[in-house]
């Protein structure tokens, strides 16, 4: 099964005898990015194994295999395993995904912090431990997965983190998306007050967007407005 096996590549697990001859060339490209010095901002264009993992992906049993890899030292695993435990709304993965949210990014310095925009990491190269300045946010994802679970505590969460002006902007805006996926009126007062305060232009207007969109639902007896 195709998900069983790019599952497997997503935990280094792999098994050359295991993938078809006429898959053999698409999952040498996903190791090529499934590395831990592989790192891209933003997921368009990536490869389509990922893709197909998460859009395919729809048997909740494989949420224990996906939590763990929410800590993985590869970016793209970190972020399609979140977002498919989030397409799955397993709820018992709220909470491990909450965490890596609070744990938050190791930034050099506070302006960083705040921005969200750099990463300091290190990768090796020729056997030498290399420095590297990258602009990659990931944590934001985690904030949409937890929209897509859709539970109370998530909403909760969410809205705690969406109304905190210290966190890196990916978190506050992957929250009020998140919100938006969920789409309660009880977050109208948080959703307001951050397209009202928020510093980025772009968090204030998805939040405003966010809340007329809730408001228009509610008056048309719950139905939801799709984005």
């Amino acid at each position: 099964e195709l998900v069983d096996l790019i599952l497997r590549e997503m935990e280094g697990k792999g098994d050359d005898a295991a993938i078809p001859v006429d898959l053999k060339p698409l999952f040498d490209s996903l190791r090529q990015l499934l590395r831990p010095e592989f790192v891209r901002e933003g997921l368009s264009g990536l490869d389509c194994l990922l893709g197909a993992f998460h859009d395919v992906a729809d048997d909740p049993s494989i949420a224990p295999r996906l939590i763990p890899l929410l800590r993985s030292p590869v970016l793209l695993v970190r972020i399609y395993a979140a977002l498919t435990l989030g397409k799955l709304r397993v709820t018992e993965a709220a909470g491990p995904i909450l965490a890596v949210i609070h744990e938050g990014y190791s930034f050099p310095d506070s302006t960083s912090a705040v921005s969200g925009k750099h990463t300091v990491e290190f990768r090796v190269e020729d056997g030498k431990r290399q420095r590297q300045s990258h602009t990659v946010r990931w944590l934001g994802y985690y904030c949409v997965a937890l929209g897509h679970i859709g539970a109370d505590d998530c909403r909760q969460a969410l809205e705690t983190l969406a109304a905190n002006p210290d966190l890196p902007r990916d978190v506050r805006y992957g929250s009020v998306v998140g919100l938006g996926w969920i789409g309660s009126p009880a977050s109208l007062p948080v959703l307001k007050q951050v397209a009202e305060r928020d510093l980025i232009w772009l968090i204030r207007d998805t939040a405003k967007r966010t809340a007329a969109d809730i408001e228009i639902a509610r008056k048309n007896g719950g139905l939801k407005i799709e984005n």
